[in-house]
């Protein structure tokens, strides 16, 4: 069989078929290729079954490259679908987080307001403590001159 046969029965390109018999021709392939001059290359049935391992190869290839494409469509498909997802998860946090300031603040101002309110009720006790105090002085002196003086009702 001829290289040009070859080719034409596999469907393999010359130059492949070629450029792989000169990579193999002086180890794999030596005594299974003839030549005479002025004649086409002729393969043997051993050279045949090494050689049509490229376009069997090649299909084997293309397949494997039309599977990657195919998968990283898919891939693409739901890195988009994630990253739709993840500005969703994000917008909700930004809300999420500008609700919590919102929160934040009003407890501050409300904390605030009860500090405020705490102290005034803190003076109006400590001066409510001082009467307290006035009053008990005030009886413990007036008992003191009953005592001193006697009871005249």
């Amino acid at each position: 069989m001829t290289v040009k046969e070859f080719c034409q029965k596999y469907g393999a390109k010359y130059q492949t078929v070629y450029k792989k018999i000169k990579n193999h021709k002086t180890k794999t392939l030596y005594g299974h290729i003839f030549k005479e001059k002025g004649k086409s290359m002729e393969l043997d049935e051993y050279a045949e079954e090494f050689l049509k391992g490229i376009p069997a190869r090649i299909n084997e290839l293309e397949q494997e490259c039309i599977q990657i494409v195919e998968q990283n469509e898919e891939y693409s498909d739901e890195i988009d679908r994630l990253n739709y997802l993840l500005r969703q998860k994000d917008t909700e946090t930004d809300k999420l987080r500008s609700e919590l300031i919102k929160q934040e603040n009003k407890y501050h101002e409300d904390i605030h307001a009860l500090e405020n309110t705490l102290a005034e009720k803190e003076s109006i006790i400590a001066e409510l403590r001082e009467e307290i105090e006035k009053l008990h002085a005030g009886l413990d002196s007036k008992k003191g001159l009953k005592a001193l003086f006697g009871n005249k009702n």
